[in-house]
């Protein structure tokens, strides 16, 4: 009668260590850029700006009114692995800028960028790491692993980045933008 309860047991452990390892692998999301429709293989480069007429607020949490530019730019190209990877795709980010503000505002430190995939969408999960600029005279940054917003993706035509991040100021201070992908046209994320 021990022996048959030892092997209850041990078959009950082996179905939930089974059962933990297919729910993790079942919930990795796989990332590949696409422009067009097609899923790129190779480096994409990326440009957005802020899109025409709007601008990008800062504001406390408090909902005081902190800064607000007017002009932004993004640049940035991804790096090997290209495609079919589990998790996000991204790279260094060559260029950003935040210009045109009520007060002055300097980047030192433009720091990545990667895209994930949202399951059932050709949109994604976009993240900063280690950037850091002034705006207002107060040093702000994204730390590791920053959600910034939503790539919304598109087939033709320019997809848009939705910027809605706290930033770290030294105290919280709630970032938003619209910025439109102006390169390449057609950018999209799949798996």
């Amino acid at each position: 009668m021990r022996t048959l309860k030892m092997i209850r047991l041990a078959a009950m452990m082996t179905l939930a260590v089974t059962a933990l390892m297919g729910a993790d692998s079942a919930s990795a999301t796989t990332t590949t850029l696409e422009v067009g429709g097609f899923k790129k293989n190779e480096s994409v480069e990326i440009e957005a700006s802020l899109k025409t007429g709007t601008d990008t607020t800062f504001q406390l949490t408090t909902g005081a009114h902190f800064d607000t530019c007017t002009g932004s730019e993004i640049k940035v190209a991804t790096e090997s692995p290209y495609s079919g990877i589990t998790g996000p795709v991204g790279g260094e980010v060559s260029t950003l800028t935040i210009s045109n503000c009520v007060r002055k505002a300097e980047v030192f430190s433009p720091g990545t960028l990667t895209i994930e995939r949202i399951p059932g969408t050709t949109d994604g999960t976009v993240v900063s790491s280690g950037a850091e600029w002034k705006v207002s005279g107060t040093i702000c940054k994204t730390g590791e692993g920053t959600d910034l917003g939503i790539l919304t993706g598109v087939a033709s035509g320019h997809a848009t980045l939705h910027v809605n991040v706290v930033v770290n100021c030294g105290f919280s201070v709630v970032m938003k933008g619209t910025y439109t992908i102006t390169s390449p046209t057609g950018l999209g994320v799949d798996e």
